[in-house]
């Protein structure tokens, strides 16, 4: 009886530690994949912005003042 109960709790352990195992991989490729989606939305919006700052840039160069002075007065 003692050796099934030892059979038992060993393999309970090992079951346990598997579990942890999957656990931990799960938040580690969880935390991996938010990193990345930050990375994913900063570069977006930077490219955005620099996309906007260029439109800016040759509305001022052509002349068309409407923008540029909403702009400055924050309309």
């Amino acid at each position: 009886m003692s050796r099934q109960r030892g059979f038992a709790l060993i393999a309970v352990l090992l079951v346990l530690a598997m579990v942890g195992v999957l656990g931990a991989e799960f938040a580690y490729s969880m935390r991996l994949e938010a990193t990345s989606v930050r990375a994913y939305k900063d570069t977006l919006t930077a490219a955005h912005l620099a996309e906007a700052a260029i439109e800016q840039g040759i509305r001022e160069i052509a002349g068309d003042v409407t923008y540029a002075v909403t702009a400055w007065i924050g309309c």
